[in-house]
């Protein structure tokens, strides 16, 4: 048998291995799907359970980010009325937390960021006492 035709051969192996693999690839895909529609209908039937199609939950999540998160200029001027905290201009709180209220942050929102920033500035002097421990054992030994 020349070289050629002995490869020809060993194409035409491959290709029906390959043919095999494949249909037992779209069996496992048509299995999976038809177990996934189970799974919906088992679901569906659930008391107290909603079950959404793609669409419905897309649209759904779309609603509850808008409903729940505030927008990116919110809180960037969150995070602004926080760092007027941190470096302790009055006159930054005062424009801050107008602006806060003016792009939909609450109270509650405002005083939580204030929080956070005390937090920080609170880990911040902790930290620094590293350089005081670190001066006493030069000073001390």
């Amino acid at each position: 048998m020349a070289e050629q035709d002995k490869a020809m051969l060993e194409l035409g192996e491959d290709a029906v291995r390959l043919r095999r693999e494949l249909q037992a690839l779209r069996d496992r895909i048509a299995s999976i799907i038809a177990e996934r529609g189970r799974l919906y209908e088992a679901m569906a039937a659930v008391p107290g359970v909603e079950v959404f199609t793609r669409s419905e939950f897309k649209e759904n999540n779309a609603r509850i980010v808008t409903e729940t998160f505030l927008p990116i200029i919110a809180v960037l001027t969150l995070i602004a009325l926080a760092v007027a905290h941190t470096v302790q201009c009055p006159y930054c709180i005062d424009a801050y937390t107008t602006q806060c209220l003016e792009t939909g942050s609450n109270p509650e929102q405002m005083m939580e960021a204030v929080h956070v920033a005390a937090v920080m500035q609170a880990g911040i002097t902790l930290v620094h006492s590293v350089q005081m421990q670190n001066h006493l054992k030069k000073l001390v030994l």
